[in-house]
């Protein structure tokens, strides 16, 4: 399987399912909740939402490109892949009575998260990061794994991306998710320019 590292669209008018991710006209506004929710994953990134094909001075939201993690794959990897490994000896008697709390104890939530990122990297070869996105409505957890963002757009070999597949146990191409929180909103990265104008020293002004 082979995927363009840039896998980029021409501009076309946004449809409503669009509008959690289009660019505001004013600057800095803030979309609703309820509309980011409402995104639908991408299989191609379109220019707009590429830093360096976006308008000057206006930063696109964090997109990631990947694939999605269900919610039965975590609780799954969590009763045979971490579960086992905790030594309960160590913990007191709230956290083992946190163990017994389904599906998976809010305590530990991110001791599995962190362990899946190690067991794809033992696995992969690759750091590969699970974070939350939206783009998986119903989904308990809304995770995915991620190869990479449209900010730092370097695509993993087909090999990587083929093993990851083999792990998640799916046939399906990856594609573009809307992170969570702060950065699912337009303008929110100003610090990171993806066409930083060259710095003149004060001697050659």
């Amino acid at each position: 399987m082979s995927i363009s590292p840039e896998s980029q669209t021409a501009e076309a008018k946004p449809q409503w399912k669009d509008l959690a991710v289009y660019q505001p006209y004013q600057v800095y506004y803030k979309k609703p909740l309820a509309l980011l929710q409402k995104f639908e994953p991408l299989k191609s990134l379109p220019k707009y939402l590429s830093p360096r094909r976006a308008s000057d001075h206006r930063w696109p939201p964090v997109l990631y490109h990947g694939f999605p993690i269900p919610a039965g794959w975590l609780i799954d990897h969590w009763l045979n892949k971490v579960l086992p490994k905790i030594d309960r000896s160590k913990l007191d008697e709230a956290d083992l009575k946190s163990l017994e709390e389904p599906p998976i104890p809010e305590d530990f939530y991110l001791t599995v998260i962190f362990d899946l990122e190690r067991h794809f990297f033992r696995e992969v070869g690759w750091k590969i990061m699970v974070l939350p996105v939206h783009g998986m409505p119903g989904d308990r957890y809304s995770r995915m794994a991620r190869l990479r963002d449209n900010y730092y757009n370097h695509l993993p070999p087909d090999d990587v991306i083929q093993k990851v597949q083999k792990i998640l146990g799916t046939q399906d191409p990856p594609m573009w998710y809307l992170t969570q929180g702060d950065y699912a909103q337009w303008d929110s990265l100003p610090g990171l320019n993806p066409n930083p104008r060259p710095r003149v020293s004060k001697e050659k002004q």
